[in-house]
Order: structure tokens, then C-alpha cells, then sequence
């Protein structure tokens, strides 16, 4: 999708709703990929959306605002998320052009190129692949030390989360 038709979905916000208007959480464990092959093909008809999570009790929060991340740690008291996330795009506009030549003026697709590289945005990924979201739900798996992560708990598990609602597609827009 072309950045230029992002933008009017993030100036309108994200479409995730509280919990007034929350969609229906339906859980399925997934032992092996053949049962989410299986229930991607029994129950999400449509264009369904994935997002792979390596623990289960994280938020769906983007990484520039999670609790104890790069971008929310070192706020200066005076100093927004959003102007945190500036300066973090500045700083990797600076080092991109010693590695890659001209960096991308544009913000969105400074954010889009800088989250690639591993840097804190208020972006969130989501794929229309579900294997891929599999693979960064249990990508580190062989290095989780006894199956316990940040969040502090020991019975954390990944998640894969699939999302049939809320969702624009560029065509909603007008061009």
C-alpha cells in the first residue's frame, strides 16, 4: 500500500475501539501451524489482519509507547511521546544517511523505514499473512529463559491476534 494512503486512516485515527465498542476475543489454542492453517480456513473468510506477539499478556501497544520501552523511557518532564518520536526520527535520519544515502523527509515514511531498523514509533504491525504473524510469535522461542518474558509472569505464551473489524482499506478513501 502506497504511504500516501495511509494517511487519512492515521489523521482519523486508529479504528481500534475501548471497551464499549470492543469486538468479540475468541481464544483457540494453536499446538502446531497446521491448526492455524486450519482455522484461517474455516472461520476467517474475508481479509482477515494478524499480528504475532511473543507474549500473550502484552497490550497492543506500538513500541514508542509500551511500559519500559526506549521511547517511553528518558521522556524529559516537559517532553510528549510525540515529540519523543520526532526526535527519534531525526536521530535516525542522521545515521541512515552514513549507511544509505538520502533518508525520507516525509515523517510516515521515515517511521515506516526507522520501525524496520528497530527504532521506537507509534506504528504497529500487522500483516495479512497469518504464518507470518506465527513466526514473530515464537521466532525467539529456543532463547526464552523458562518461558517467561518481560511481563514479569511466568505463564505467559505467544499469541497470534486476528482482527476482522476496525480496519479501513485504501479504496475507502477518496484518492
Amino acid at each position: 500500500m502506497e504511504v500516501d494512503k495511509l494517511r487519512p486512516l492515521l489523521a482519523r485515527g486508529s479504528g481500534v475501539s475501548g471497551a464499549a465498542g470492543s469486538p468479540e476475543v475468541v481464544h483457540a489454542q494453536i499446538v502446531s501451524v497446521g491448526d492455524l492453517v486450519r482455522i484461517v480456513e474455516r472461520e476467517h473468510l474475508g481479509s482477515f489482519q494478524y499480528r504475532g506477539q511473543r507474549c500473550g499478556n502484552w497490550q497492543l501497544l506500538p513500541s514508542l509507547t509500551r511500559p519500559g520501552s526506549a521511547g517511553t523511557s528518558g521522556l524529559a518532564q516537559h517532553e510528549c511521546l510525540r515529540g519523543k518520536e520526532r526526535h527519534i526520527l531525526k536521530e535516525f535520519r542522521t545515521r541512515f544517511v552514513a549507511y544509505h544515502g538520502d533518508a525520507p523527509e516525509d515523517e510516515l515514511e521515515a517511521a515506516i523505514l526507522a520501525q524496520h531498523h528497530g527504532a521506537p514509533t507509534r506504528l504497529l504491525d500487522w500483516t495479512m499473512n497469518p504464518l507470518a504473524a506465527l513466526f514473530f510469535a515464537v521466532e525467539d522461542a529456543d532463547t526464552w529463559p523458562e518461558r517467561c518474558c518481560e511481563c514479569g509472569k511466568s505463564e505467559c505464551e505467544p499469541v497470534v491476534w486476528a482482527a476482522d473489524r476496525h480496519r479501513y482499506r485504501a479504496s475507502d478513501f477518496p484518492a
